[in-house]
């Protein structure tokens, strides 16, 4: 059943799959929005209604969350979750409730969850017919923008824990609201902003188009009347209206020709008192043929007496001069290593391209150019963009995002259409290995360089062991995550496996898998290797022919100080069974810590010397103990001692190979020292038992002054040799 009820918004300053969320006893399973979508001046305000569904009827007890975040803001911004409007933080919310007449609201103290922000919790009556209604409102997006850019609200649905006794989790149900916040440009009332920008995010300029490109000019009715718009010296193409405050109220009055037939008379609207809430928007694309000036006016008609009077005006230049020439800085290219084949371009940022050039004719890469001048217009319709190919490879190219690109070259031209300034170039293997660089050029400037890797088989297998000793209990060692954190040893992967071809390239897409010379000790490795995203520290943010793999050790209560080796493999390309393998990595078995030990790397130090203190962990045949974090390996207290500088380890250690080493400096003061602890749970039998290490730190006074002694001995000897020489002499 899906029941739409009020819910609990949860102001989230994070990402919603990483939010804390309050204890709910209601899964979400539907979110929707009045509109998805606004556009506005910035500094006005732009509203969305949020419903949802429940999977259960709030029956006046039970409620849900909803999670609110600003997926994305235009640079300078500084709107958030619990700063609706950048006025500052704590001010205003993004999400409210509407105070629905079958819900409750409370923003009592009991009822916010401090960590992530506000919360409103919303408590349902059992009404079902209204709680059923796909309308029924249980709250409202309010969002002001403060710069001018595109602003993308989402909200994220959650689901209650088993029992409803622990925080939920989000959810796959989501909604975003997405607004387009313009400034004004050169109008002389500041209601009217220009934009030489066709796509979603507009730029703001000072109003100079290119001839045979477009402008686009918007406005919000301010109040009731028939608004009239005339554009002198150019072409109107189109005329859209938004709803800017969309909420409830009536749609935006519909636009039409003055003259009944077209627009070169300009254009008109009627603007109800009731369509105020909502901010009725127009926005109006404009082109010219020749340089000079439009003078766009927006007038209002009063009803009654029909006097006309100017609403707003602004003067757009339209140009062909070298600063409308094709320009790098304003141009942008990304380079998008997912959208091969027929997947749409998705990227926001030039992805690292490592890809098979074995198979000619497959596509890799697809990357998007935005073609703009010196004013940061758009380049107009009939001017090229073209993508060289050095290296291999070749380019297929189209104006606009296309499943497959119909002819491909080394040198491919697109030719600009649609006002939109966009030419897209497939990247597409020709059958060799190597390293390819895709110049993009307008005219005789460059305007951004890509590049993509081809490699060709795999010819080499590295692997980087990072842990040592497997339980004799049967665990699993290491993440085998893309984007491992490397926060710690479980979190870092045991093998990092790197494959090469015979250039040296990295090698992506491969399978991995690993022989075991004993499957009593180790178990043979498939399926648990993933290939790295270059987005985790664990890694090293390897990227693309990198494999971030996991182990398992196989129970054997007997067989603790035994080994095995594994021995990593990739398939070679060529014949089926043949494998390209790396050098063999040992792994031992041990047993849980029962015994402890401290240890420095030298006796005596200098004052502020650095020093290396070790934990040592052994299980009960006095073997190593198995690599793991052991939370509780010393008593709550962890170790005490006196150091400068660094800090000492705490009851939780992770062990590697039985070890863990920690970095820290000596006392600044001389004297005998010691380190000290107490073994804890993880030890079992062994718990409570002291354990210690001492070391001393020379006294630097004293060594001064024995210094400052052997300087004088030294001068009184040079003395009494000076005496002997002037004796011989007979100097006196």
């Amino acid at each position: 059943m899906s029941l739409t009820l009020a819910a609990s918004f949860v102001v989230a300053s994070i990402p919603a799959s990483n939010a804390a969320l309050l204890v709910s006893t209601l899964t979400t399973d539907a979110v929707s929005l009045s509109n998805t979508t606004a556009t506005v001046m910035a500094g006005e305000t732009a509203k969305s209604v949020v419903s949802a569904g429940f999977d259960a009827d709030g029956n006046a007890t039970k409620f849900g969350q909803l999670l609110v975040e600003v997926t994305s803001k235009p640079a300078g911004s500084t709107l958030a979750v619990d700063n609706n409007d950048g006025a500052g933080a704590g001010t205003s919310t993004i999400a409210a409730n509407t105070g629905a007449a079958n819900t409750t609201t409370t923003v009592a103290d009991a009822d916010k969850n401090v960590t992530i922000g506000d919360s409103i919790k919303t408590v349902p009556a059992t009404n079902g017919a209204t709680e059923a209604a796909d309308t029924f409102a249980i709250g409202t997006l309010t969002v002001t923008p403060d710069v001018a850019g595109t602003y993308v609200i989402t909200v994220t649905g959650t689901t209650k824990s088993a029992g409803g006794a622990a925080a939920g989790t989000a959810n796959a149900q989501t909604a975003t609201f997405t607004i387009t916040a313009y400034t004004t440009g050169q109008s002389s009332a500041g209601k009217l902003a220009c934009t030489v920008s066709l796509e979603a995010s507009p730029v703001v300029s000072t109003c100079t188009g290119q001839v045979g490109g477009q402008v686009k000019v918007i406005f919000g009715a301010a109040a009731a009347g028939t608004y009239t718009v005339t554009a002198s010296n150019a072409t109107i193409l189109s005329v859209t209206d938004t709803e800017g405050k969309a909420g409830a109220a009536a749609a935006v009055g519909a636009s039409g020709y003055v003259n009944s037939t077209d627009y070169a008379n300009g254009w008109s609207a009627i603007v109800a008192a009731n369509n105020l809430a909502d901010a009725d928007h127009y926005i109006t694309t404009i082109t010219a043929s020749a340089t000079g000036s439009t003078s766009f006016v927006v007038t209002t008609t009063a009803a009654g007496t029909g006097a006309v009077t100017t609403y707003d005006a602004l003067t757009i230049t339209w140009a062909t001069s070298s600063s409308l020439d094709p320009s790098a800085g304003f141009s942008t290219s990304i380079n998008d290593g997912d959208a091969a084949d027929a997947a749409a371009f998705n990227a926001t940022s030039d992805d690292t391209v490592i890809a098979s050039g074995l198979t000619a004719g497959t596509q890799v890469a697809l990357i998007k150019v935005t073609a703009r001048d010196g004013n940061n217009n758009l380049l107009a319709n009939g001017k090229t963009v073209s993508a060289a190919i050095t290296g291999p490879g070749t380019a297929g190219g189209g104006a606009a995002d296309e499943d497959t690109y119909a002819n491909s070259s080394r040198y491919e031209t697109v030719t600009l259409a649609g006002g939109t300034g966009l030419a897209y170039f497939a990247i597409y293997a020709d059958g060799t290995a190597g390293k390819t660089t895709i110049t993009i050029i307008a005219g005789s400037t460059t305007l951004a360089t890509e590049t993509v890797t081809f490699h060709g088989r795999p010819t080499k297998v590295t692997v980087t062991q990072n842990h040592k000793i497997g339980s004799i209990n049967g665990e699993v060692l290491g993440q085998n995550a893309a984007a491992p954190t490397g926060a710690d040893i479980d979190n870092t992967p045991a093998v990092i496996v790197a494959v090469t071809d015979a250039l040296g390239l990295p090698v992506s897409g491969q399978t991995i898998s690993a022989t075991t010379s004993d499957s009593t000790v180790m178990a043979a490795v498939s399926g648990t290797c993933t290939e790295s995203s270059g987005a985790g520290a664990g890694d090293g943010y390897a990227g693309e022919g990198t494999y971030n793999c996991s182990v398992t050790s196989v129970a054997n209560a007997a067989g603790s100080g035994k080994t095995a080796t594994l021995t990593f493999r990739v398939p070679d390309g060529i014949t089926s069974g043949v494998y390209v393998t790396a050098a063999p990595i040992t792994y031992t078995l041990g047993r849980d810590p029962v015994k402890v030990t401290l240890k420095t790397d030298k006796a005596a130090y200098a004052p502020g010397e650095k020093m290396t203190l070790t934990i040592s962990a052994f299980g009960s045949d006095d073997k190593a103990a198995a690599d793991d974090i052991y939370t509780t390996l010393l008593s709550s207290s962890g170790v005490a001692g006196l150091v400068s500088s660094g800090t000492l380890p705490t009851a939780s250690v992770g062990l590697v190979n039985g070890v863990k080493t920690y970095t820290l400096y000596a006392p600044l003061v001389g004297g005998t020292f010691t380190f000290t602890g107490t073994t804890g749970a993880d030890t079992g039998a062994g718990i409570g038992a002291a354990v210690s290490t001492s070391y001393q730190v020379t006294d630097g006074k004293a060594a001064i002054a024995t210094q400052i002694d052997a300087l004088n001995a030294k001068i009184v000897a040079l003395n009494a040799l000076i005496a002997k020489i002037m004796k011989k002499l007979g100097v006196k």
